[in-house]
């Protein structure tokens, strides 16, 4: 089985893994858990590299795409359980395509509103993107949107934030879709 987790930057994809990561390790469930965009840094990284935005800004955007849609072809190979937060920008319709024609494989939205992911990215030094304004980052947001609705289940941050529900109940929900995750 493989989950993979997608989302604007910021939704909270890399928050809700580790969570259940936790989760995994407390009942003693086995699977591998990766953030794509740490994988990637550590194949990409030059000496001077302190973060991925820097690989990104050495490489070019058209490079660093086409490397992370490599690797994440690459793991839908794999024959193990895998949990993957993906970057933001990692799926296209050839990805969402080789995910959706795959058995065992579950794409989960972290669909979060792009008003409180602008508030978690604005200013971070280590996305380049961050440092666009709001509207060309809302921009960017409107076009992945398709991408990320063609995911098999969509957690709603907002809709957990009014029920009083905190990212661990998130973690349990995907668990649900998953059966024995």
């Amino acid at each position: 089985m493989k989950i993979f987790f997608c989302g604007f930057m910021g939704s909270g994809k890399t928050y809700l893994m580790q969570n259940l990561r936790t989760r995994s390790e407390q009942s003693r469930n086995y699977w591998d858990f990766l953030d794509l965009d740490d994988c990637l840094f550590q194949q990409l990284k030059s000496q001077d590299d302190r973060h991925l935005g820097e690989s990104i800004e050495r490489l070019g955007w058209n490079k660093f795409r086409e490397v992370e849609k490599s690797s994440l072809l690459e793991i839908l190979s794999w024959k193990k359980n895998v949990c993957v937060s993906l970057g933001g920008g990692a799926l296209n319709s050839e990805v969402v395509k080789a995910i959706k024609e795959q058995a065992e494989v579950l794409l989960v939205w972290v669909d979060t509103p792009f008003q409180i992911c602008f508030k978690r990215i604005q200013g971070d030094p280590i996305r380049p993107l961050a440092r666009k304004d709001e509207e060309q980052l809302s921009n960017i947001y409107l076009e992945r949107l398709p991408l990320y609705q063609a995911a098999h289940v969509r957690l709603s941050e907002l809709d957990h934030e009014m029920n009083g529900q905190n990212s661990i109940d998130l973690a349990q929900l995907v668990r649900k879709h998953v059966g024995s995750a």
